[in-house]
């Protein structure tokens, strides 16, 4: 049999001159996450602003504005509004008395003015190839497209 100081050895492992820690255990989980900190201090923000603008440009990604959509619009006219026009793609500018918007598609171009005081809005369609232009809200848009107005209708318009 076995003596009592040789049952305590066998059974208890030596641990003279082993001091390692959990920093020494865990050097290479250490080194890993440092290096991820230190990749995400630095490009974590460009990232995170470089997928701000992306949502910011689809948000303001406006529809183009076709014949189809003009035919649309001129079907409710009371409906229409500058803001309703300025979802289309186009190009804004202002004064200190109106607001303007303009709208070019194919061979056509769509100007809406806004009063600043007194709010009225003035649409005008005109065929740029032509240069036939008529009120978008009170003309016959159809003809217009169609070619059909008459001399004395564009002159009337």
């Amino acid at each position: 049999m076995k003596s009592e100081e040789q049952r305590s050895e066998t059974i208890l492992p030596d641990s003279a001159g082993k001091t390692e820690t959990f920093f020494t255990r865990n050097v290479r989980l250490i080194t890993f996450l440092t290096c991820i900190a230190i990749f995400l201090a630095f490009f974590g923000p460009v990232s995170v602003f470089t997928i701000g603008k992306l949502i910011e440009r689809r948000a303001d990604q406006k529809k183009p504005m076709t014949v189809e959509e003009t035919l649309k619009l001129a079907e409710n006219p009371a409906a229409v509004t500058f803001d309703l026009l300025r979802k289309y793609d186009g190009r804004y500018n202002e004064t200190e008395t109106v607001e303007a918007y303009y709208m070019d598609f194919e061979k056509y171009l769509i100007l809406a003015i806004r009063n600043k005081t007194t709010g009225k809005l003035t649409v005008f369609l005109e065929n740029l190839d032509s240069g036939v232009r008529i009120n978008l809200l009170t003309d016959d848009v159809r003809a217009f497209f169609d070619g059909t107005l008459t001399q004395q209708e564009e002159s009337a318009a």
